[in-house]
C-alpha cells in the first residue's frame, strides 16, 4: 500500500496488538475480545471503522484460506445489505 501512495490502517483483537501489521500500519484500531466470532467476524465494527477511518479500500488478511474465502463471501454480503439498507 505505501508504494502505491495508500495509507494503510489495521484492525486487531485485543490479542493483537502487537502483531506485525498492527505496528506497520498509519493507524490502528481495536474491534474487540481475541475470539474471532467477537472481533475478525464483526463486520459492523470494521464497517464502522473504516468509514472513521475514511478507508478507501479493506484487505480481509491472510488467514487460513479456507476461513478467509468464506469471511471474503460473508463480507461482501454484509457490505450488499448495509448499502441496500441505506438506500432504501
Amino acid at each position: 500500500m505505501h508504494e502505491a501512495g495508500l495509507q494503510g490502517i489495521a484492525v486487531y483483537s485485543d490479542a493483537g496488538g502487537d502483531n506485525l501489521h498492527v505496528r506497520l500500519a498509519s493507524a490502528s484500531y481495536a474491534i474487540g475480545p481475541a475470539p474471532r466470532a467477537e472481533s475478525y467476524l464483526r463486520f459492523d465494527r470494521i464497517r464502522r471503522v473504516a468509514r472513521r477511518s475514511g478507508a478507501g479500500a479493506i484487505h480481509l488478511g491472510y488467514g487460513k484460506p479456507r476461513v478467509r474465502g468464506s469471511m471474503r463471501a460473508d463480507f461482501v454480503g454484509f457490505l450488499v445489505a448495509e448499502r441496500g439498507r441505506h438506500a432504501a
